[in-house]
């Protein structure tokens, strides 16, 4: 039985999806009317040594992944029976969803949402110091604006030089050639994942297919790849960089960022990326300066508009804490999450001239089909 005492502070609303050992809902954070997710594990349906250790290497790195394209970690505590993580709640379903929904998206579209993603990933590899090892649709998350949050850390670990990782994790259709053969790798297997996802994104299918396992992985390790004819050589050449087997020859994530294939496709996507690097060194710079764990630079990021990063001092810092989800600590976090997601991105944008243009009663049905 969940523990009331514990939520004191949030009302759950409804049950968003439910798996063997735990279950995700619905809730409101009461004194700041804020809409959150709570994942809710019970710690006596698995081993309890290997949740903890899981869990609180997730929540380490999540606490770390201050981004406007990750899924924000707001606080997590448990009972006798219960482990809560109460995450950033987002509308908008599954990119996995989307493709089913639409098809295979146009590049230029296609290229936004790759973007966004690629600066995720380029954040955690760089100042989170983590992998993420399970890059695909499903744990891509789409807002109301259809800009991405990367979602669902349970596979990801930290890495160094001198720490490669050996663990067999993800999916399959995303796996790269390294993890599947058994080797030592690094973080390049994001890499892998990603240009699977383009390639799906684009054409609306894997690269690689098949009903058994066992086949599949022979195809991933072997099989050259088929491009249908209408992808623009750009996309085509970018996806083929991402895809080559040897990691070390694979692209790294700075050049899939200064690719011209991201950078010509729309010209809004260029200062976005450059606004968000600008802003993750920011970030690192003063996570350097206090040397605290826990730190949240929220402010720092409603200066970020596409294209201009507004040269003021960042004006607040909030220390998030460990307590209970009634502490006056975490209530900051929650309040300020609204103006944290104050950018303005590239598929918004588009959005805001459509709504312009389009007369209110059209308006309003688009609205209510979405």
């Amino acid at each position: 039985m969940i523990d009331a005492s514990l939520l004191r502070d949030y009302e759950i609303k409804s049950t968003l999806g439910e798996g063997e050992y735990s279950k995700v809902c619905f809730a409101i954070h009461k004194p700041t009317e804020t809409n959150v997710a709570i994942k809710i594990i019970r710690k006596t349906s698995i081993d309890t040594m290997k949740i903890e250790y899981f869990l609180n290497k997730e929540i380490c790195i999540m606490k770390e992944a201050v981004h406007p394209f990750i899924c924000r970690f707001y606080e997590a505590f448990e009972s006798d029976l219960f482990i809560y993580i109460v995450m950033e709640y987002i509308s908008g379903g599954t990119l996995l969803d989307e493709i089913y929904k639409s098809g295979k998206m146009n590049e230029r579209d296609a290229s936004i949402i790759f973007s966004e993603l690629m600066l995720a990933i380029s954040y955690l590899h760089k100042h989170c110091h983590a992998a993420h090892r399970d890059i695909k649709a499903e744990n891509i998350l789409l807002d109301e604006n259809h800009n991405i949050r990367l979602i669902d850390f349970g596979f990801s670990n930290l890495f160094s030089k001198d720490n490669l990782m050996t663990t067999q994790c993800g999916s399959i259709y995303y796996a790269a050639p390294e993890l599947i053969v058994g080797q030592e790798y690094t973080e390049k297997i994001d890499v892998w994942s990603a240009g699977i996802l383009l390639y799906l994104l684009v054409t609306g299918s894997f690269p690689f297919s098949d009903f058994g396992v066992t086949n599949l992985a022979q195809k991933i390790v072997y099989d050259d790849i088929v491009y249908p004819s209408h992808l623009s050589l750009q996309v085509k050449d970018l996806i083929s960089r991402m895809l080559i087997r040897n990691p070390k020859e694979r692209i790294t994530v700075d050049e899939i960022l200064s690719h011209q294939w991201v950078r010509t496709m729309e010209a809004d996507i260029a200062s976005m990326i450059d606004g968000i690097c600008i802003a993750d060194n920011m970030i690192s710079h003063e996570q350097q300066k206090y040397k605290c764990e826990d730190f949240v630079c929220k402010d720092l990021m409603k200066n970020i508009i596409v294209g201009a990063i507004f040269k003021t001092r960042i004006k607040s810092a909030f220390y998030m804490s460990q307590t209970k989800p009634n502490s006056s600590k975490s209530q900051p976090t929650l309040a300020l999450e609204q103006k944290y997601r104050g950018i303005i991105t590239p598929q918004a944008r588009r959005r805001e001239k459509r709504a312009k243009i389009m007369p209110p009663l059209i308006r309003g049905y688009r609205k209510s089909i979405n």
